[in-house]
């Protein structure tokens, strides 16, 4: 059976292990919609994976983890929408402001090494989305 957690400072563990050591994951560290133009060229992982930890230990969680049987297995980021700099440039997202409420997914990572981009259970697939 999944389990879904809010990404907590004690299930920092848990993000690292989803994170993994290669692939985009490893090198993004779910910062590309948080981090604007020249600054994404400029970052390096390390300084996205602190980046992503001092989310975690912030008071609204960045994200959520799917645990299987006490183990890992996915990740899918979500937050207030104003999280998301980069929305404010996508077409698709200019039609929903930033206003109270407005939250935004960044969709499930599509290189998790934990689990395939496919469904976790009963042909649920995870897929980008804005959420209102």
């Amino acid at each position: 059976m999944i389990a879904i957690h809010d990404a907590t400072p004690d299930r920092w563990p848990d993000v690292v292990t989803v994170m993994g050591t290669r692939g985009d994951p490893s090198r993004c560290w779910c910062q590309l919609f948080r981090i604007p133009g020249a600054g994404w060229d400029r970052a390096t992982a390390p300084a996205m994976r602190d980046a992503l930890h001092e989310q975690v230990r912030g008071d609204v969680p960045p994200g959520v983890l799917a645990v299987r049987d006490d183990e890992p297995v996915g990740w899918c980021a979500v937050a207030p929408r104003g999280s998301y700099p980069r929305l404010g440039r996508s077409t698709v997202a200019q039609a929903t402001d930033d206003g109270p409420g407005v939250w935004a997914g960044s969709g499930w990572c599509p290189g998790m090494p934990r689990q395939p981009n496919t469904a976790l259970a009963g042909g649920v697939k995870a897929t980008p989305a804005l959420v209102a």
